[in-house]
């Protein structure tokens, strides 16, 4: 259509008078800012989508670092056992399970925001290993108690 408009302005068998040209001119206008608010969502998108993969860099980051003091913890176990480190080990044990259950909660917000972001959601099976490690000396340690 615009082609045809173009002919008929340069090769004027009727005159055309300009408020004849003037929609097709602003519906040209408009389209062109139809392109530039795409082109500014797409960017703002691009840059939401950064701060978020930013966020679960960190927070996987955080959460890797919770599993190694875990660990370190659950060493300790396995290298100290005598009597008089009962209620240290006690609360310890006790810290520990608090914490797995939030890294556990923790891991499944992970996991959804992977999920969200079309990625693959992240095993970590630390998390479940610990929770079974620390079982045999949660139970030791009970019955020490006693």
């Amino acid at each position: 259509m615009i082609e045809w408009l173009c002919f008929l302005y340069s090769h004027p068998r009727l005159k055309i008078l300009e408020e004849h040209v003037k929609s097709v001119k602003q519906a040209h206008d408009q389209i062109l800012k139809i392109n530039q608010y795409i082109e500014q969502k797409e960017k703002s998108l691009r840059s939401d989508r950064e701060e978020v993969v930013n966020r679960l860099h960190n927070k996987k980051k955080v959460f890797q670092e919770n599993l190694e003091k875990i660990k370190s913890e659950l060493d300790k176990f396995r290298e100290n056992n005598t009597k008089r480190l009962e209620d240290e080990y006690n609360k310890t044990i006790k810290m520990i399970n608090e914490e797995l259950r939030h890294l556990s909660d923790e891991m499944q917000e992970i996991n959804q925001m992977e999920v969200d972001l079309d990625d693959p959601p992240t095993e970590y099976p630390d998390v479940e290993k610990f929770k079974m490690d620390i079982k045999p000396f949660e139970e030791l340690w009970a019955m020490v108690k006693i």
